[in-house]
């Protein structure tokens, strides 16, 4: 994904953050970025695929990437351990009811003009929020079911 992801050791890899206990994938700061040589940003659905069996995540940032007009992915709603998620400016469509799953989310950032919601009775489930951006999320047809 990374150019500077080599070797086996993924707990050694830039923007990747272990457990120190269990030695499993914790956090993943992916946010795209840009610096003295621009703008790096992850490119297109493989990306999103890799994601599905980081069960223990408890911090995902994947704001600002490019991800092809892709949907936010339903299995998000089963990283039950999540507190922190940042998917802003990187998907389109509908925001899945199952992050309603998230129940330890503290921080949940979807601010982007390409997504929407109809439904928003998933945002009850999330009993440990303390900040929610949906700025610009199309919320005309909203309504709480």
């Amino acid at each position: 994904m990374l150019s500077s992801w080599v070797g086996n050791d993924c707990c050694k890899w830039e923007r990747v953050h272990c457990d120190k206990v269990t030695g499993k994938v914790d956090s993943l700061h992916l946010r795209a970025s840009t610096d003295i040589f621009g703008d790096q940003y992850l490119i297109g659905k493989e990306v999103i695929t890799c994601l599905k069996d980081l069960r223990h995540l408890k911090f995902l940032d994947l704001s600002g990437n490019d991800f092809r007009g892709s949907r936010i992915p339903e299995f998000i709603g089963s990283f039950k351990q999540l507190s922190y998620l940042n998917l802003s400016d990187a998907f389109s469509g509908i925001i899945p009811p199952r992050i309603g799953n998230l129940s330890n989310l503290v921080v949940l950032d979807l601010k982007t003009l390409s997504l929407k919601s109809d439904d928003m009775s998933w945002i009850s489930g999330l009993s440990s929020l303390k900040s929610l951006d949906l700025s610009y999320v199309d919320l005309s047809k909203a309504q709480n079911r």
